[in-house]
């Protein structure tokens, strides 16, 4: 098993869930203000974002009006999906979205996507970080696909609210920001830790074909076990 390397103190920004009243109000907000949004892809090979503004809202659908479509990106209306992200007062906002429609002319491009009734947003949180002295493998499973397919990552750093990742490119698309994971991985301890997790953060590795995943801990729906051996790891470098 892979040991801990140089302990960190400070604050991170983490991705924290908003419940369902407020998230509605927020989204209705996004509409007025005509906000802007850049929808990024997921599941691609090569991935493209695709920017413009919320024209309009439906009950369950927003009306994105785009300058263009990158060029050799096609979008398939009911199969491409995308993590959308808008700001409002300075604040950003992200949910996960698909297309169900589509117009592209010389003008630009106008797509409907799924209607948010929940979003996330980032949080300021303090956090003791432990790095991960050599390359040690955590085994991803995702849990919102009832397949449960997985892939296997590279651990960086892990705290008591979650840890971060490098994964394959076209592994880390299984998933999208928001989806709901099982991980298990091996450190200091005699047994390997299983916690369960969100998709918090997806970012470019620096290297190609490779990104950093940022996944946040649910603690709430661990094993009591799982968490005192995360805990106590982490004690021991403190």
């Amino acid at each position: 098993m892979s040991a801990l390397g140089v302990l960190k103190q400070g604050t991170s920004s983490v991705v924290i869930g908003i419940a369902k009243g407020p998230s509605v109000r927020i989204v209705e907000r996004a509409v007025r203000a005509n906000a802007a949004l850049t929808l990024r892809s997921v599941g691609e090979t090569s991935s493209y974002a695709v920017s413009g503004r919320i024209s309009s809202g439906g009950k369950d659908t927003l009306t994105l009006v785009a300058n263009d479509i990158p060029a050799g990106k096609s979008i398939v209306v009911g199969e491409s999906c995308f993590d959308a992200v808008f700001s409002l007062d300075g604040q950003e906002y992200l949910f996960g979205a698909e297309v169900i429609r589509l117009s592209v002319d010389e003008g630009g491009a106008i797509l409907e996507i799924t209607r948010p009734t929940e979003v996330q947003t980032w949080q300021r949180r303090k956090f003791i970080r432990a790095t991960v002295a050599d390359s040690a493998p955590v085994d991803v499973r995702i849990l919102d696909d009832p397949y449960e397919p997985r892939f296997q990552g590279d651990i960086l750093n892990v705290s008591a609210d979650g840890l971060a990742c490098r994964a394959l490119m076209h592994d880390a698309d299984l998933c999208t920001v928001g989806s709901k994971v099982k991980v298990i991985f091996g450190l200091e301890s005699c047994e390997d830790i299983q916690c369960i997790a969100r998709i918090q953060a997806k970012t470019p590795a620096g290297t190609e074909n490779m990104v950093i995943l940022g996944l946040q801990f649910i603690r709430d729906e661990m094993r009591e076990k799982d968490v005192r051996a995360l805990d106590g790891m982490l004690e021991n470098f403190v």
